[in-house]
């Protein structure tokens, strides 16, 4: 779908199948948006809106995070 994620596999976790995925290096979206410009800020929300339909389409609900800190600027 063209949406940029990291690499992910399937393992077990204690029987139990779970999915990985490598850490992404960066800044959380949460913390650099207390530092970033407002022409910063705008421009990341408009990259982030090209993704968003695909995010949902995929049933991905917690894309952001909580803390804004499952999205790495």
């Amino acid at each position: 779908m063209g949406a940029a994620v990291p690499p992910t596999k399937l393992v077990s976790v204690g029987g139990k199948p779970s999915k990985i995925s490598a850490e992404v290096p960066g800044e959380d979206l949460g913390a650099w948006m207390k530092h970033a410009s407002k022409g910063d800020k705008e421009a990341m929300k408009s990259h982030l809106q090209k993704d968003f339909v695909k995010h949902v389409v995929l049933n991905n609900w917690d894309v952001f995070g909580a803390q804004q800190d499952n999205v790495k600027v």
